[in-house]
């Protein structure tokens, strides 16, 4: 396929920036689907973002792409109708070579680089539980800026934001959250109290409305929208990975922490959870007779 249009799809890939990868016998092109046999792009709301490439590495008889890729080559995946848009942004973390009798495949997978928060497991603690002065903002902050390479400490160089608004320098938790550390939902390590309350007991640094629920996922500044962030005596991180100690944090307060891997290798975003019921798509299927049934979106 040439170009893309309303009725051809079209598919860029990038390795290191170029549609162009200098094979072992001669170069090939990605660019409009050259050589592409299947590509696949997963974005959870549980994990980092993961892509698939299968490419065809042998023609005349020659090899072609068994040794041109490495892991840590970066990805750029763009495709689409008329106008192609980015779909994904990553780097190579492993690399599949398939030999069948009619066809040699070299499948190159891998994530956005927010997959790095994942390397080994922490146990850390912020706060003595006696002072009010921890802020679980300023903390997903520090644990996105001080991700580095386990060996070499060479940074990650990841950022974040909220839904309502970019962080500077990292991501932010809502404020008013209250960190979940290790725990699933419901139970937070640490002496913190289930459903967003404080950390050990503590009072939230300034006191919410009579009534008021000061954890809750609309509480003031609970959108990144510029209000301060409570504090608490005592925050903990129990013998697990950093991404899933950002997820605790967002979890607490109804925030799904989301790679954004379409703008950015190294991108994470606290956003707000959708929860209207509103249909996002109409499935409806006909009877299976007659055998010439179709399946209709609307």
């Amino acid at each position: 396929m040439s170009q893309s249009s309303k009725h051809f799809l079209g598919i860029n890939i990038k390795f290191d920036g170029s549609t162009e990868i200098t094979g072992d016998t001669k170069n090939v092109q990605t660019k409009d689907g050259a050589y592409i046999s299947r590509i696949q792009v997963d974005q959870g709301l549980d994990s980092p973002d993961y892509f698939s490439i299968s490419l065809q590495m042998m023609t005349d008889a020659k090899f072609l792409l068994l040794d041109s890729i490495r892991p840590g080559t970066e990805v750029e995946i763009n495709m689409g109708y008329e106008e192609e848009v980015t779909l994904f942004r990553g780097e190579v973390s492993y690399l599949e070579p398939s030999f069948q009798p009619d066809v040699h495949l070299l499948t190159i997978s891998g994530f956005d680089k927010v997959h790095r928060l994942t390397r080994g497991t922490s146990s850390r603690t912020w706060g003595d539980g006696h002072e009010i002065d921890q802020d679980a903002e300023m903390i997903a902050s520090e644990v996105v800026n001080e991700s580095v390479a386990r060996k070499g400490e060479t940074s990650d160089a990841l950022t974040g934001e909220t839904s309502g608004g970019a962080g500077e320098g990292g991501a932010s938790a809502a404020a008013g959250s209250a960190p979940a550390g290790s725990a699933p939902p419901g139970s937070v390590p640490g002496g913190a109290t289930p459903g967003g309350g404080a950390p050990g007991g503590a009072t939230p640094g300034g006191s919410a409305a009579d009534g008021a629920d000061p954890g809750a996922p609309d509480a003031a500044g609970a959108e990144g929208e510029g209000s301060e962030g409570q504090l608490y005596e005592y925050i903990s991180q129990l013998e697990v990975n950093d991404y899933q100690f950002l997820r605790g944090i967002g979890s607490s307060v109804a925030l799904n922490l989301e790679s954004a891997s379409n703008e950015d290798a190294g991108k994470l975003v606290f956003r707000k959870k959708d929860i209207s019921g509103e249909a996002a798509v109409v499935i409806c299927r006909e009877k299976q007779e007659p055998p010439d049934a179709r399946l209709y979106l609307g």
